[in-house]
Parts: C-alpha cells; structure tokens; sequence
C-alpha cells in the first residue's frame, strides 16, 4: 500500500490488528502500534480497541504455549 503511495488512515489500521491477532504476529502487531503511534492516530476509540484485542489474544496465545509446556514438562495428567 504504502509502495504505491498511499498512506494508511486510522480505519485502515484498526482493520488490520484483528488479523494480526488471528494470526498471533506478535512482530506485525508492533509494527502496526509504533506506526499508529508516530503518526498521531492514538487516541482513538477503535484503534485502541483494536489494539487492545490483539495483545490479548497474542497474550493468550503465548500463556497457552507455556502452560502446555510446562504441563507436558511436568508428568501432570489432567
């Protein structure tokens, strides 16, 4: 988008966290935040929204994985 000129705007942002966050890419979600960040679109109710679901659910994500290896580490049977 931006190689052919065009800028993202605060709808455009916010529509695309939510595949960052089905898609658990915690690197592409910063990216997006620091870009949210530098040009002025925070605050806004839906791009913080937005934001706020994707770190939850990469935060969701990442606990699992933990959990799970710690349960498969520690003989537990659930």
């Amino acid at each position: 988008m931006q190689q052919e000129g065009f800028k993202p705007d605060v709808v455009t942002v916010a529509a695309v966290l939510p595949v960052c966050s089905e898609l658990r890419d915690i690197k592409q979600g910063k990216e997006i935040n620091c870009y949210a960040l530098k040009n002025l679109f925070l605050p806004n109710v839906s791009l913080v929204t937005s934001l706020i679901c994707t770190q939850s659910a990469v935060f969701q994500s990442i606990l699992s994985d933990c959990l799970t290896g710690w349960l498969e580490r520690s003989n537990v049977k659930a």
